[in-house]
């Protein structure tokens, strides 16, 4: 029912948290790492969350309430 994103030992400020819209499944959910185009001459690596809703109600917002 909640969704936190962390960066390993910045456990204190996560990318993205909070209640989500509804239930999900975890154990159906997964999550990568993998390349983007580059911003310029930097090197950009996106996270990817796949995430299995639990039933097939619709969602408002994928966050019900966003942590600050």
């Amino acid at each position: 029912s909640t969704l936190n994103v962390h960066v390993a030992g910045q456990e204190e400020s996560p990318l993205l948290g909070g209640e989500l819209g509804g239930r999900i499944q975890p154990s159906k959910c997964s999550w990568r790492v993998k390349s983007a185009p580059p911003v310029g001459t930097i090197s950009v690596e996106e996270i990817e969350l796949r995430l299995v809703k639990d039933g097939a109600s619709m969602w408002r917002d994928l966050l019900k309430k966003a942590y600050s």
